[in-house]
This record gives structure tokens, sequence and C-alpha cells, in this order.
């Protein structure tokens, strides 16, 4: 058989293959304009409310003394218990997930207790032991417990995730403990810290239950005395329209800096994850754009036992990973 008889008899070249686009989830589209429209009726009430008690008569209820100290009583609150809620939350993760902590496995369960206690039990409870529970300091102490596991959940995960070998190479480099830390430790789980924090505010803007029971004033209590007690629909609306700007403030995007890159997170080797640092999770903190679905999804994977990944890389010595 000659050459010409062979490429006669070869197949065509194949022509460019053109990427199938995916169709859109026509079913999903549908629900989520459902989900949204739902969810709008309120603010389409708030503004059709506002709109016919008049722009000035709005104007002067919202510049009242009182919008100023429930505006400043919220602030001082929301920024109290999310650093408080931070500390501790950041700090219980660490201790569980890096560190020989005895118990680990009852401690990491009991963490997460108070999320299935609701507020306004636990405020109940505290003010019924001690007189001077009540105001802001006993609105910072109980929402503090309250709501700390919204930061721990996403924090413990985010360190399983990490790989622990970045922080074993900067202590054999002549690091100290507290600058690997802040640098190494904190870093990787930046994101989850600040997902977590976004969590809390939000939780406390839209508490009312506990804030009642403790005395302490702030948007959501008096939106209730406006609407119910004085009968006020006008006053009601007006601060619902300052809550709403408040909460918008708090918007997702801004728990991530602009620019800033999200720390990569490393799959353990064949040899399975160190004995501090339990199971490695899913990879990457949770994305603060969701910050609900952040804490189901980290939630969702925190009981899981520890295992080791076949298919990631092998993990290189401290030595070897030396730049040195």
């Amino acid at each position: 058989m000659t050459a010409q008889d062979l490429a006669s008899a070869a197949p065509p070249a194949a022509g460019p293959v053109r990427a199938r686009r995916a169709r859109p989830p026509v079913v999903l589209i549908t629900l989520s304009t459902a989900v949204a429209l739902a969810l709008a009726v309120p603010l389409v009430f708030l503004i059709i409310e506002a709109s016919g008690a008049g722009l000035g008569h709005v104007i002067d209820l919202i510049a009242r003394p009182l919008t100023a100290q429930l505006l400043w009583n919220t602030v001082q609150l929301t920024i109290a218990v999310t650093v408080l809620c931070a500390i501790i939350g950041t700090g219980a993760a660490w201790l569980v997930e890096r560190t020989a902590l005895p118990g680990r496995r009852f401690w990491a369960v009991l963490l997460v207790v108070p999320l299935a206690i609701p507020d306004f039990v636990v405020s109940f409870g505290w003010a019924s032991l001690w007189n001077w529970v009540h105001g802001f300091r006993g609105a910072v102490l109980v929402m503090t417990l309250a709501v700390y596991p919204l930061v721990y959940l996403p924090v413990a995960a985010s360190l399983r995730a990490a790989d622990p070998s970045q922080e074993e190479v900067a202590r054999s480099l002549g690091v100290g403990r507290l600058k690997t830390f802040v640098r190494i430790t904190l870093g990787q789980a930046r994101g989850a810290i600040l997902g977590g924090c976004l969590l809390v505010a939000l939780v406390l803007l839209a508490e009312y239950g506990a804030f009642e029971l403790l005395g302490f004033q702030t948007f959501t209590t008096e939106i209730f005395t406006e609407f119910n007690l004085s009968f006020s629909v006008p006053a009601a609306c007006a601060l619902s329209l300052v809550l709403v700007v408040l909460a918008c403030w708090y918007w997702p995007e801004r728990a991530w800096p602009a620019g800033a890159a999200r720390p990569p997170a490393s799959a353990p080797g064949p040899s399975g994850p160190s004995r501090r640092c339990g199971w490695a999770g899913p990879p990457g903190p949770p994305s603060p754009r969701s910050p609900r679905w952040s804490c189901w999804h980290w939630a969702s994977r925190w009981p899981r036992a520890s295992t080791g990944s076949s298919r990631a890389a092998p993990r290189q010595s401290p030595a070897a990973a030396s730049p040195c």
C-alpha cells in the first residue's frame, strides 16, 4: 500500500470543537426570583407607608434625638459583641484544632451548644441569677455567650482545612509563636473570621427578645413599641428604614477588603493531617458574600471524621520547604 493510499484512508482531521454552553437553570432562576420578591414585600410596605406619611414628616421622625440614641446603642453594642465574639471564637477554634486539648471532640460539641438555645432563654437565665445583668453590660454578656459559635464554626473549619506545615516552616525558621499565630494562623483564617463577625453583626441587628428582657433599647425594641404600643405606624416605618440602611452598611462584600487575595488552603499529605490539626475539611474560608449559607456550609462539614487525602501531593519537610 502506497503512502497516497494511506493518506486517503486516514480519517479527516477534526475541526475546532466549540464549547457547549450550559442552559440557564430556568426552574432555579424562577424560584430565586419568587423568593427575592417575597423578601422585598416588607421593604415595599415600608416605602409605601413612609411616602403616605409625607417626606417631611418622615424626616422629622428620623431627626429626633431618639434616633441618634438608638443608633449609638446599636453601634456600640455591635462593636463590643463582635470584637468579643471574634476573640472567643478564634481562640476556641485554635485550641480545638491546633492544640492537643484533652477531649477535643467533647469540647467541639460543647462549644456550639449556645446555638441551640434561644437568646431570650439565655437572657432570662442570666437576668434571673444576677441583678446586674441588664442594660448595656447585660446585653454584651448575653449576646457574646449566645452568638460566638457563629465565629467559632467557620474559623474551626478554616483552620482544619489549612496546611499546618506553614506554621512548622515558620517555627523552623526561628519565628516566634506569637508572630506565627498572627501572621500564619490568623492569616489563614482571616476570611472565616470576617464572615463570622458579619454574621454576628447581622444577628444583633435582628435581635429583639433578649434586648427587651434586659431593658436595653435598640431599633428593634423601639420599632415594636411604636407599632404595637404607641400605634404610630409612620414612626415605626421611619425607624425601620434607618435599620435597613444600617443593615445595608454591613453589606457582605465589605467583609473582604477590596483587592485582597484569599489565602489558599493546601491539602495534607498522604500520611494524614497532624495530630494537633484534625481533619482537613473543605478548602478555603467561607464566602462572605452569602454569610448564612456559609455558616450552614461549614457546620455541615464539621462532624466528619479525620481522614487523609490519598490524592494530595506529598508534603515536604520543613527543611526541604525552606528557601534557605
